[in-house]
């Protein structure tokens, strides 16, 4: 929510720390993840672990 109040290079920094710990927990194919960069990596870790029950199956249905 206040990456846009950190510097850049805080930002890159702080995301790459995230994605270094949140990567030793859960193993994907490489191929899922090696182009991903580190703050999209973590946008999505936030919205699997925070988005509302259901919320997948609705969006899924929509589309």
């Amino acid at each position: 929510m206040r990456r846009d109040d950190l510097d850049p290079d805080a930002r890159v920094r702080v995301f790459a720390e995230l994605a270094e710990h949140f990567k030793t927990l859960v193993s994907f194919p490489p191929e899922a993840v090696e182009a991903m960069p580190d703050e999209q990596y973590i946008r999505n870790v936030v919205d699997l672990l925070f988005r509302p029950r259901g919320a997948a199956s609705a969006k899924a249905a929509a589309a």
